[in-house]
């Protein structure tokens, strides 16, 4: 999904599990670009954002769970509980 010489942004903030690099992130020379509360949010989506305009990849098959904002609540409370776990939330706005 990656192209070689591509880039993978990572926030976390609960570090539930380690991060293991598969042999094509070596293969393919990727850039990693990953947070565990080192920039702030809003560092992380401007450069998210400027990649996006830029590069405009398939964002539908990077993520697991897709939604509105209006079920950001909703949402929050099942992650709290478990009920609901991706690893990826893509969260529309329109």
């Amino acid at each position: 999904l990656v192209q070689y010489n591509g880039r993978i942004c990572i926030l976390a903030d609960g570090n539930r599990e380690p991060l293991t690099l598969a042999p094509d992130f070596h293969a393919k020379e990727l850039t990693l670009v990953a947070s565990s509360d080192g920039w702030d949010y809003h560092q992380h989506a401007a450069w998210f954002f400027e990649v996006i305009r830029r590069e405009k990849p398939p964002l539908a098959q990077l993520f697991e769970h897709e939604m509105m904002a209006t079920q950001l609540l909703q949402i929050f409370e099942k992650l709290a509980t478990g009920e609901l776990s991706p690893v990826k939330i893509l969260v529309r706005y329109k």
